[in-house]
């Protein structure tokens, strides 16, 4: 009974010091997040990311002007909706 308890908390203790062990090595530091901005662009992404959410947002309200669900609609009619606007 005791041997089952020491090698319970012996396997905690190391399951939990290999998972803080990994947190602190796959953190990344702030000049890697740097890094990794200058790579990606940031700067560009948001303001494409907004016009389609945007575009989304305009189909989704233009399926709520219509009596057919949204599945149901073709690329025309679709356009025709939001269009009319």
């Amino acid at each position: 009974m005791a041997s089952r308890l020491v090698r319970s908390i012996f396997w905690l203790c190391s399951l939990s010091g290999l998972g803080y062990g990994l947190l602190i090595l796959t953190t990344p530091s702030q000049s890697n997040v740097n890094e990794l901005k200058q790579k990606l662009g940031s700067d560009k992404q948001p303001k494409e990311a907004l016009s389609k959410n945007q575009q989304f947002m305009n189909v989704l309200q233009a399926a709520t002007n219509n009596s057919k669900p949204i599945y149901r609609l073709s690329k025309e009619e679709i356009e025709k909706e939001l269009n009319r606007k």
